[in-house]
C-alpha cells in the first residue's frame, strides 16, 4: 500500500505503535535505508505518542513479528528490490517483510516508483503501470540505462525446480531487468550466487505462473492511478470490470470463448469430412472396388511371373555352373603350361642373378678404387691447405720475431741511455761532495 495523506499516516502510526508495543526506537532500527540518500523507510508503519491500552487480565498475546513470520517459508515472496537510475531513484534498496511492508514518505519521494519497479522488473508492460508511455520513460534523467534487480524467495514446500543447463535456482531467484534509453530491455535470471541460468522472458513468465505472481492482477499490484480511478469512479461497470480482472474471471471467460471457437471449428471440420466421406462412398467406392479387383488380378499374374522368373534364374545358374566347370578344366591345363614356362624362366633368372652378382662385385671394386682416389685427392687438398696454413703461421711468427727484436733494441737503447744518465748523476754527485769538502 502507498501512504500519501498525513491523516492516514497518523492513523497507521497509531496502529503500528500498538503492534510494536509503543517502542519508537525499535521501529526506527528496522527501517532499511537507501544506498545514497538519508531518508529512512520504515519496516512497520511508524510510532505515535499515544500509549497502547492493555488489560492485565487478558492472556499474553503473541508478538507481531511472530505473527508475520509464521509459515512465511511456505509461500514465495519478494525479498528485496534494488533500483539503479530508475525514475526518481538513482540508487535505492529495500528489503521486504515476508508478510507485509509499508512504505511511507512525502509526495514525490518515489513510493509509487518502487511499485512500478516491481511491475516492470517482473515483466509488466509500461502501459500497465499507468505511469509511462514507453519503457524509456522509466530511465532516470541523463542516464543511459536503468537496472531493476528483484530477489524472490522460493517456497520451501513447492519451489520452482525446472533445470537450466542442469542446474536449479535454489532458494532464491534473482531477476534483473535492464532498460536502455532507446526503450529496449533484457532479462537475466540468476541464482543466489548471481550465476545466470536464463535470459528469456518466457522463462520468467513460467516462474511467475508457478509461484502465482500476477503483475497484471490489480489484487496483487494496484497502481496509484488505477486505485484512484477505482475509489472515485463510483461506476458499477468499472467495479464489475475490476472484479473480473482481480479474480481473473475475464481471462477465464476469454479462454472459454476461445475454447468454444476452437470446438466449433473442429466440429465444422469433422462435419465437412463426414460429408466428403459420404460423397466418396456414393461416387468413388464402386470405382475403387473395380480398381481393387484389377489390382488383385495383376497381383496374381505377378506371382506367376515371379515363379517363371525364378525357374529361369535357376536354369541360368545350371548353365553357368557347367560353363564354370569347363573353364576350370581349361584353367588347370593352362596352369600346367604356365608352370613349365615358370621353371624355364627360373633357370634363366638364376643365370641372370649370377651374372648380376659378378657385375655387382666388379662395380664394388671400381667404387672402392674410386673412393681411394677421392680420399687421396682430399688428403692432398687437405695437406696443401695445412702447408699453406703453416706457411702463414711461419710468416706471422717471423713478423712477431722481428717485432720483438725491434722492441729489444729499443729496450737496449733505453738501458744505455739510463746508464749514461746514471754516470752523469754520479759525476755531479762527486763534484758536489768535493765542493763541500773544500
Amino acid at each position: 500500500g502507498m501512504a500519501d495523506e498525513p491523516a492516514s499516516a497518523g492513523k497507521r502510526s497509531r496502529l503500528a505503535s500498538e503492534a510494536d508495543g509503543g517502542d519508537e526506537d525499535q521501529a526506527v532500527e528496522k527501517r532499511p535505508r537507501g544506498d545514497d540518500d538519508d531518508r529512512q523507510i520504515p519496516a512497520g508503519i511508524g510510532s505515535s505518542d499515544s500509549e497502547p491500552h492493555s488489560d492485565p487480565d487478558e492472556e499474553e498475546q503473541p508478538e507481531m513479528e511472530d505473527i508475520l513470520d509464521c509459515g512465511a517459508e511456505d509461500y514465495p515472496y519478494i525479498k528485496k528490490i534494488m533500483l539503479n537510475n530508475f525514475m526518481c531513484h538513482n540508487r535505492f534498496h529495500v528489503e521486504f517483510n515476508p508478510r507485509m511492508t509499508f512504505l511511507s514518505g512525502q509526495n514525490g519521494s518515489g513510493k509509487s516508483a518502487v511499485l512500478v519497479g516491481i511491475s516492470l522488473g517482473l515483466g509488466a508492460k509500461s502501459k500497465d503501470t499507468k505511469r509511462a508511455d514507453s519503457l524509456k520513460d522509466a530511465v532516470g534523467t541523463f542516464r543511459d540505462k536503468a537496472v531493476i534487480t528483484i530477489t524472490i524467495m522460493q517456497s520451501a514446500t513447492d519451489p520452482y525446480r525446472k533445470k537450466f543447463n542442469g542446474e536449479e535456482f535454489g532458494k532464491e531467484i534473482i531477476v534483473e531487468r535492464t532498460i536502455t534509453q532507446s526503450g529496449t530491455s533484457s532479462y537475466r535470471l540468476m541464482n543466489a550466487d548471481r550465476k545466470v541460468l536464463a535470459t528469456k522472458k518466457e522463462d520468467l513468465t513460467d516462474i511467475l505462473q508457478h509461484m502465482g505472481h500476477q503483475v497484471d492482477n490489480p489484487v496483487q499490484v494496484l497502481h496509484q492511478k488505477e486505485a484512484k480511478t477505482f475509489l472515485h469512479s463510483g461506476n458499477p461497470v468499472k467495479y464489475h470490470e475490476f472484479f473480473f480482472r482481480a479474480t481473473r474471471l475475464q481471462e477465464y471467460c476469454e479462454a472459454v470463448l476461445e475454447t468454444q471457437r476452437y470446438d466449433t471449428a473442429v466440429k465444422d471440420v469433422v462435419s465437412r469430412k463426414e460429408k466428403v466421406d459420404r460423397v466418396w462412398k456414393e461416387t468413388e467406392y464402386a470405382k475403387c472396388e473395380q480398381e481393387f479387383e484389377l489390382m488383385e488380378g495383376a497381383r496374381k499374374l505377378g506371382e506367376i511371373n515371379g515363379r517363371l522368373i525364378n525357374e529361369l534364374f535357376w536354369a541360368y545358374i545350371r548353365d553357368a555352373k557347367k560353363a564354370a566347370e569347363d573353364l576350370e578344366e581349361q584353367k588347370n591345363k593352362a596352369a600346367e603350361k604356365v608352370k613349365k614356362q615358370q621353371d624355364k624362366a627360373k633357370l634363366k633368372e638364376d643365370e641372370a642373378a649370377k651374372k648380376r652378382s659378378e657385375i655387382d662385385e666388379h662395380a664394388k671394386e671400381v667404387q672402392r678404387v674410386q673412393e681411394e682416389q677421392t680420399a687421396a685427392k682430399e688428403g692432398k687438398v687437405q695437406s696443401e691447405a695445412q702447408l699453406k696454413q703453416a706457411k702463414q703461421e711461419c710468416s706471422k711468427n717471423e713478423s712477431a720475431v722481428s717485432s720483438k727484436k725491434r722492441e729489444c733494441e729499443e729496450i737496449d737503447k733505453k738501458i744505455a741511455s739510463l746508464h749514461k744518465e746514471i754516470q752523469v748523476r754520479k759525476r755531479d754527485a762527486e763534484q758536489r761532495r768535493a765542493q763541500k769538502q773544500n
